[in-house]
């Protein structure tokens, strides 16, 4: 079994640029874009 090299940088960037894409094609046909919330509960 031979080692093989994953640059993980260039596929965050390349993951990234995709759902980037994704959410203004999204927003172009009127849809809603994901988000992110939290909630606190407690004292």
């Amino acid at each position: 079994m031979t080692a093989q090299l994953i640059d993980g940088k260039a596929i965050a960037a390349n993951l990234r640029q995709q759902i980037a894409q994704r959410v203004t094609e999204r927003r172009q046909h009127g849809l809603r874009v994901p988000g992110l919330a939290v909630s606190l509960v407690g004292s």
